[in-house]
């Protein structure tokens, strides 16, 4: 099946279905190699033989080539089925023709969706947060923040009493939580049947900026979903207009610091 449509959009790349943005510097790469790619060899023109260069036809039960149709606004394309590696380049049947090519460089083409998106979410570093406020649909608030602004700990407020924190260090352990943020899977939210948050949050930025989050169980995990209430230099109105109207799922261990609660960091 289909792995990815992508079109390009007033200059930039995104997922033609779903208009998400796409990896533009991953495309712009691999145009540049098809531009330059050479062909060291012409191979089979044999049917038969496509299969054991990986470049029989796609819709064949064992294929294991993968093809790429390149188009334009008039409908025009130009399709080339990428086959079985080799030590010095890779197999390549061009626009279904029936002439093998073996070509240089090799071409790594992502199987996966995922990997044609643009995946990055947000990143921002402890260092540019003042505050975080996490709040779970049943317990208690998390709230950090930075009394004065270069302080190297967060500070926990609201600690029940004869707790204390469980290092000293424990505070910081979610600060970094915004920091080379990346999905691991989008959809729209109107596509999704979600029920009221487990949680939402608030972080605030060095420069102003504060961004909302809420996490929502749904039939196929959990989604999160991110708006910026107030804009900065850093967190400015195309990054707000990017994360507006998905959801998102997010690697085990970046969820797992959105969910915690205020027992996980006390003693």
């Amino acid at each position: 099946g289909t792995i990815a449509t992508l079109r390009l959009n007033n200059g930039l790349w995104d997922e033609t279905v779903s208009g998400y943005p796409a990896d533009n510097l991953k495309i712009e790469r691999l145009l540049d190699l098809l531009f330059s790619l050479k062909v060291l060899e012409t191979k089979t023109s044999r049917a038969d033989l496509y299969n054991r260069l990986g470049v029989e036809r796609i819709d064949q039960p064992a294929a294991r080539g993968i093809q790429l149709r390149i188009g334009d606004a008039s409908s025009a394309s130009y399709t080339m089925t990428f086959g079985d590696l080799t030590s010095n380049g890779q197999y390549m049947r061009p626009n279904d023709e029936s002439t093998t090519l073996l070509i240089a460089p090799a071409i790594e083409i992502p199987i996966d969706r995922i990997e044609w998106l643009e995946r990055g979410l947000l990143n921002i570093p402890a260092t540019e947060l003042t505050g975080i406020k996490l709040q779970p649909a049943d317990d208690q608030l998390v709230e950090l923040v930075k009394l004065e602004p270069d302080q190297p700990r967060f500070t926990l407020l609201n600690i029940p009493q004869n707790r204390e924190l469980a290092t000293p260090d424990a505070a910081n352990s979610i600060a970094g939580i915004l920091s080379e943020l990346q999905l691991e899977s989008v959809r729209q939210i109107a596509s999704i049947e979600l029920d009221e948050p487990e949680l939402t949050g608030e972080f605030f930025t060095r420069d102003g900026a504060i961004i909302q989050v809420a996490a929502f169980t749904a039939k196929d995990g959990m989604y999160f979903s991110f708006n910026i209430l107030r804009e900065s230099a850093q967190v400015d109105a195309n990054l707000a207009a990017r994360l507006q109207g998905w959801a998102y799922t997010l690697p085990t261990f970046k969820r797992n610091q959105f969910l915690t609660r205020m027992d996980d960091l006390l003693k």
